[in-house]
């Protein structure tokens, strides 16, 4: 190894790419139903900002895998039950009711997207999350 420095990788964006054949089903979903809002639309890919420093890429590109097993998009929210309320007055439908796991920690409820993403939303109910921006 030698000695220059690694990528501020920190410092910059995350995207996280979901695959799908039905490129404008997923879209809807993601910017009608979740309410994000596309930054770049490059045809065949559409990027969405999911937070200050997190983008979803939502692309329909010939011969790339569309496997959503071992894939989980998690949302932190400051007030789960208000966003359980509002996704399902949009027609989400929850796996289950929210459940606290991580040793009490955190409190989560999932449901998946029209391509079968498993998501999930979560709030942070003991000692805060201020490492969120």
């Amino acid at each position: 190894m030698d000695d220059t420095p690694p990528p501020a990788l920190a410092e910059g964006r995350t995207i996280t790419f979901l695959y799908t054949a039905d490129l404008p089903r997923l879209c809807r979903f993601y910017e009608e139903t979740l309410g994000l809002r596309c930054v770049v639309d490059q045809g065949r890919c559409r990027i969405l900002r999911a937070s200050a420093t997190a983008l979803i890429g939502l692309c329909d590109i010939p011969g790339r895998r569309l496997g959503t097993e071992g894939v989980l998009v998690s949302f932190a929210v400051a007030d789960l039950d208000a966003a359980i309320a509002a996704l399902s007055a949009r027609g989400v439908t929850f796996e289950g009711p929210a459940t606290t796991g991580m040793g009490g920690t955190v409190r989560s409820a999932f449901f998946r997207d029209p391509q079968g993403y498993r998501l999930e939303i979560q709030s942070f109910i003991r000692g805060g999350a201020s490492w969120l921006p």
